[in-house]
């Protein structure tokens, strides 16, 4: 593995031998200096190119003279092999060539395929520096124009049984989106899918298979539901969270409110009922040791 430590090359080295632990070892070995190397590629080494990369550019080193000319070499394919690559050969100075035909011909025609590795190197010529010195490191970059659908499973729900007026139940409409780039293509479409992440009861959809659908819940509860696109190469997902109560009070406190401290019995008013229930224990005592007088 090359590494560029201090304007220096190195490569990280592992000896390893079977059944001798004295053996094995990891070692950094300087190769030569990289001060007279390009540096800084543009598409970064390693990096994923969601559209064609239309340009290659680069830091040029400066000439070990102070004045000397630096003239660079491209090469750019599919194999980090330079005699399997296009190169392209660039005036004094110049530290970017344009992706095409003309300048890589078996390789840089626009766009760049996509879902593929591309690998390029620069080899920067000083004339007052060693040849050698001027080789540079193989870069790569990845092409991958296909972005995941967006998926909005809609806004969070909250409801109780027979709001719509049917006793004992409650349809929920989920409004779901999705947004597709149209990649891959083919196919150049998408598919969704509705499923429960959690819930009391085990509910269908109707239908499961496109972004707005419906439930009918019987049973009170916080539910969660998720929508899933599919493009046939990436999936998204976004859950929507449906609270369903017995009846509006309910529903409240599922959702997040607070009961009053005085709404002993919960039904989210506070009235002669409650003073009943906190009137019950109101001459109870509790000490144990001595009666309270």
């Amino acid at each position: 593995t090359p590494i560029v430590l201090g304007g220096n090359l190195y490569t990280l080295t592992y000896q390893y031998a079977a059944g001798d632990a004295t053996a094995n070892d990891v070692a950094l070995v300087f190769v030569m200096s990289a001060r007279n190397m390009a540096s800084d590629p543009v598409p970064a080494n390693g990096s994923i190119a969601n559209s064609s990369p239309t340009t290659l550019s680069w830091k040029n080193p400066d000439p070990n003279d102070g004045i000397s000319p630096i003239t660079c070499d491209v090469y750019f394919g599919m194999d980090p092999n330079r005699p399997e690559m296009d190169m392209a050969s660039l005036p004094a100075g110049v530290s970017s060539v344009d992706m095409n035909a003309t300048n890589f011909p078996r390789y840089g025609a626009q766009p760049l395929i996509d879902a593929n590795d591309f690998y390029w190197v620069v080899d920067c010529h000083d004339p007052s520096a060693d040849p050698i010195s001027g080789q540079g490191l193989y870069w790569s970059f990845a092409t991958d124009y296909n972005f995941a659908p967006s998926v909005d499973a809609g806004s969070d729900r909250v409801s109780w049984l027979g709001e719509s007026g049917i006793t004992g139940q409650e349809v929920i409409t989920l409004d779901g989106s999705v947004l597709d780039d149209g990649k891959p293509n083919p196919p150049g479409d998408y598919t969704v899918l509705w499923t429960q992440v959690n819930g009391p009861e085990t509910v269908a959809f109707t239908p499961e298979d496109a972004p707005s659908a419906s439930v009918t819940i019987t049973a009170a509860g916080v539910y969660e539901f998720m929508l899933t696109a599919d493009d046939t190469d990436k999936q998204s997902s976004d859950t929507v969270q449906v609270i369903v109560g017995t009846d509006s009070c309910k529903a409240s406190f599922l959702s997040g409110s607070n009961y009053n401290s005085k709404d002993f019995n919960e039904d989210c008013k506070v009235d002669l009922l409650d003073f009943a229930d906190f009137a019950v224990d109101w001459l109870a005592c509790t000490n144990t040791l001595e009666e309270c007088l």
